[in-house]
């Protein structure tokens, strides 16, 4: 429990990447208690490969923005741009890369109650 809240004891959901792990630097995660939102984080390091995929990041800079939805647009109109295609595929309803990830990612910047990956 923590004397810092609104709940007598902390029921954490899912774990958010909040900075996906670089080389460089160790990554942030957190989880918001179900109750009173309260949030804990954890540092987690590099692991030379992808473990943790911060879905909608889609020009991989840590970040999720509109940028994100401006190049997955580009991208799907044939620009000739790179993309994180693991973190570009939001809609999750399969492995490709497609329009229902833009329009899931523009009902996301629009405020839609939209859950971002798998």
């Amino acid at each position: 429990s923590c004397d810092l809240t609104e709940c007598d004891s902390h029921s954490y959901g899912e774990w958010v990447i909040e900075a996906p792990a670089t080389p460089e630097h160790d990554g942030t995660k957190s989880a918001a208690c179900t109750e009173c939102g309260h949030k804990k984080y954890e540092n987690f390091p590099y692991g030379g490969e992808v473990t943790d995929i911060l879905y909608g990041d889609v020009n991989n800079d840590g970040t999720v923005n509109r940028n994100d939805l401006l190049r997955l647009a580009k991208y799907l109109s044939g620009w000739d741009v790179e993309i994180n295609e693991s973190a570009s595929n939001v809609a999750a309803e399969d492995d490709v890369v497609n329009r229902r990830d833009l329009l899931r990612l523009a009902k996301y910047f629009s405020g839609f109650n939209v859950q971002l990956g798998k």
